[in-house]
């Protein structure tokens, strides 16, 4: 488990992913959620999809807050964002 933790702190900014689509998929759960971000970029970046990152969240307006600014800086906010 701590050998995970260590691959996850890569804190080297992504670039903003302004041509791509960005996929995220949410683990819903009683108390608190998991989402995993995936995209082009990012898999070339982490070379496999376990090693993408992820945000755990809290089931709160604050999560959802976290949540919604962790898309923003994968996103630029003039690509606007398309729930499916």
């Amino acid at each position: 488990m701590a050998h995970r933790m260590k691959q996850r702190l890569d804190l080297t900014p992504v670039p903003l992913l302004r041509n791509e689509s960005l996929y995220v998929g949410i683990d819903v759960g009683k108390y608190q959620h998991v989402a995993g971000f995936v995209s082009t970029t990012l898999l070339e970046r982490y070379e496999r999809f376990e090693g993408c990152p992820v945000l755990i969240f809290e089931q709160s307006r604050q999560g959802f807050r976290s949540l919604i600014d962790r898309i923003r800086s994968y996103v630029p906010a003039s690509a606007g964002l398309c729930i499916t």
